[in-house]
């Protein structure tokens, strides 16, 4: 009887063990769809992933790691986002996903502290200080002594974030998992531990096919700036950073030449409590960056007087001081001929290149202006104290063509003064010295042409005409008449010098000739029937032209 008892009470313990491992069947949930518009991120380019049951605590966090055991997830099956592209977050990212398969986040001392929320986050540094970026924090299950906190079963976690300037605010890394809020009372203060199990990193291929961002001023900017300007890689968003507003209230897009100009409108560097050095970071739409530093050098601003003035250049002038010039020396040379005065605000001392290292320059180019144009010219100022002008004083240049013009012309006195008796046969007279003098501005080797035309010679009450004529003979056998009412050429040349005098290499000798050998100059050519009464003096005019053609064109 009582091995059948036991027979018995042995088979009731087997059924009962067999009924148990029949109520302990595995159950595997299936993962839920991704949310409509997102896409997973893989451990690739731009992110990285955290192995199964290893996630990492964020440089920054409040509180140190006071767990015992994470949730489960399956790597690179459990972070998803929206618009994405190429497979990476985006500046139009609005939505980050987690999802965990299972298990509780515990804590390795549930004596001695408890949470008091944990939640599926983002987060990163801002400002120097590790926030959380989700504005829709959604609190986990926490179990009665707040020691055990269980995530959302079976399903995508939203994570809601503002992504506009990624990789400036919010820098990378950022971290995506979770965190927990902890307090351990009379110990420590409650803070935040935030876990990452993926992170958002920059791409080293694409980061190194950025072209580096710049900023202009050689490494300072004046505190007294209006904006901030520079090169970065064309088309490209550029943040400035170090000003109140570092929000992103300060950016702008660099155009397809990689040019950019932070505006900061009304505002200074100054008014703006800029903090020395100031940044600039160049950023794509993945949040790559690179970034540029300038000091902020107090100054005040410089005034240049007048505002506006008119300049016209003399080609010697252009060629001296214009033509292959630095931007330098021609805002130098502009500024000292149109007299223009810098003094710093509220002074009325005028500045110096000596005394206070005064110095100009201008962004415009001179270069192909063309002869007779005109191009409004930007000067700026600045001193050795890193004080610059605010607003550029213009000059209306102008590239002017110079001129030729008479300065001295004498008179023509043949015989050299001396009375000429009535020659028995046709006689030249050369006159004495005379002079007929030009200046000339013109660019170095223009032409130039000159005409003579002289009247019919009277004795003026007398009544009479001097018989014969006055001529011009080139110096080869041919002699013109000057006086029968045509203007004939009688020099040409080249412009070689400022000043000179057209008639130097004539007869000036005031002798006299027969033959057919005379050198060249203006002669009176006499008759041997010229009437010549007693004190009979016959005179008229010379009517010399200059011109930049040859007589006809």
């Amino acid at each position: 009887m009582k091995l059948k008892k036991i027979l018995l009470q042995l088979g009731l313990l087997l059924a009962f063990v067999g009924v148990g491992i029949g109520i302990q069947s595995v159950h595997v949930m299936a993962m839920p769809s991704l949310p409509s518009g997102a896409t997973l991120l893989s451990d690739s380019k731009g992110v990285e992933m955290n192995p199964n049951g290893t996630a990492s605590i964020a440089p920054g966090s409040e509180v140190g790691d006071m767990t015992s055991s994470y949730p489960s997830w399956d790597t690179g099956q459990n972070v998803a986002a929206n618009f994405t592209s190429d497979g990476r977050v985006t500046n139009k990212t609005t939505k980050i996903y987690i999802y965990f398969t299972e298990g509780s986040l515990k804590l390795k001392n549930p004596n001695y502290g408890s949470y008091t929320k944990v939640y599926a986050d983002v987060s990163a540094n801002v400002n120097g200080k590790l926030v959380s970026l989700v504005t829709n924090q959604q609190p986990w299950t926490l179990n009665s002594k707040a020691t055990v906190a269980t995530p959302p079963a079976n399903k995508w976690i939203e994570m809601d974030v503002d992504f506009t300037h990624l990789g400036v605010n919010p820098q990378k890394k950022i971290y995506i998992g979770f965190s927990d809020e902890y307090t351990e009372p009379y110990i420590m203060p409650a803070g935040a531990a935030r876990y990452a199990t993926a992170s958002l990193v920059s791409d080293d291929a694409t980061f190194a096919g950025m072209a580096g961002v710049t900023i202009d001023g050689g490494g300072s900017v004046a505190a007294s700036a209006h904006e901030v300007t520079g090169k970065a890689q064309p088309n490209i968003d550029v943040f400035l950073s170090g000003v109140d507003g570092d929000d992103g209230t300060y950016h702008t897009t660099a155009d397809s030449s990689g040019n950019y100009t932070i505006s900061l409108g009304d505002s200074t560097l100054d008014s703006l409590h800029a903090k020395s050095p100031i940044k600039v970071t160049e950023y794509n739409e993945y949040g790559d960056v690179k970034s540029a530093t300038a000091n902020v050098v107090n100054t005040v601003p410089l005034t240049i007087t007048p505002a506006t003035s008119s300049l016209t250049i003399s080609p010697d002038d252009w060629d001296a001081n214009i033509k292959g010039k630095s931007s330098s020396d021609i805002a130098t040379w502009l500024a000292k001929q149109s007299n223009l005065v810098v003094t710093k605000q509220n002074s009325s001392t005028a500045l110096t290149a000596s005394g206070d290292g005064l110095a100009f320059d201008t962004a415009n180019d001179l270069s192909t202006l063309a002869g007779g144009a005109t191009q409004a010219v930007q000067i700026n100022a600045s001193d050795s104290a890193g004080d610059k002008s605010t607003d550029p004083a213009t000059i209306n240049v102008t590239r002017g063509l110079g001129n030729m013009q008479f300065t001295t012309i004498s008179q023509l006195v043949f015989g050299n003064g001396v009375n000429l008796a009535v020659p028995s046969t046709q006689t030249l007279y050369a006159p004495g010295k005379y002079n007929v003098d030009v200046s000339d501005s013109r660019a170095t080797g223009s032409p130039w042409y000159l005409t003579a035309q002289a009247s019919t010679l009277t004795d003026g009450d007398g009544g009479h005409t001097f018989s014969g004529h006055v001529v011009y003979a080139d110096g080869n056998g041919t002699v013109t008449p000057l006086d029968d009412g045509n203007a004939v050429q009688v020099a040409s040349g080249n412009r070689s010098t400022s000043t000179y005098d057209l008639a130097s290499d004539w007869n000036q000798k005031g002798d006299s000739y027969t033959g057919s050998s005379v050198p060249a100059g203006v002669y009176l050519q006499a008759n041997p029937n010229v009437y010549a009464g007693s004190g009979t003096e016959y005179t008229g005019s010379m009517t010399w032209t200059l011109s930049d053609a040859p007589k006809g064109n």
